[in-house]
């Protein structure tokens, strides 16, 4: 059933709220997880690419956040922040990045659930989302050189 949920960023590697004024961001609750990526980072692209040959029967919508920053606006983020860490809107409507986000993706997928089962059962998510943090926040710093996120 779709309806509106607050969203919310469940796995912030800070603790802040996806939406900046404290409110929690009301959203339908999307048919699939919908993942934002770069889609000017030769890496990301090649990733996505990847799993979305994988995934055959639509599971997952592949959000390009350089080509729609509507949709980025709706759920409280600004190009700067998406770009910072990868987010997913999981079917909850709930807001999460990181490594929580791969593994919502992760759980859509053929072979990658099997990963997704490993990470969650084996308490993986934290150490792996600190490791994915310090990739992503030097990623981040590469994209902004290259002028992408107006700032640098």
């Amino acid at each position: 059933m779709r309806g509106p949920v607050a969203c919310r960023q469940a796995a912030a590697h800070d603790g802040a709220a996806a939406n900046q004024d404290d409110q929690p961001k009301m959203i339908d609750t999307p048919p699939r997880p919908v993942l934002f990526y770069d889609g000017g980072c030769p890496l990301c692209r090649r990733e996505i690419a990847h799993y979305r040959k994988l995934d055959r029967d639509g599971a997952v919508e592949w959000v390009d956040l350089l080509a729609a920053p509507e949709r980025l606006r709706q759920v409280g983020l600004d190009t700067r922040q998406a770009m910072a860490r990868l987010h997913v809107i999981d079917v909850d409507g709930r807001l999460i990045s990181g490594v929580a986000g791969f593994v919502a993706i992760w759980r859509r997928l053929p072979y990658y659930r099997h990963l997704a089962r490993v990470v969650t059962g084996l308490g993986l998510l934290h150490p792996l989302d600190w490791a994915y943090s310090r990739f992503a926040a030097r990623r981040f710093r590469s994209r902004c050189k290259a002028g992408v996120c107006g700032v640098g």
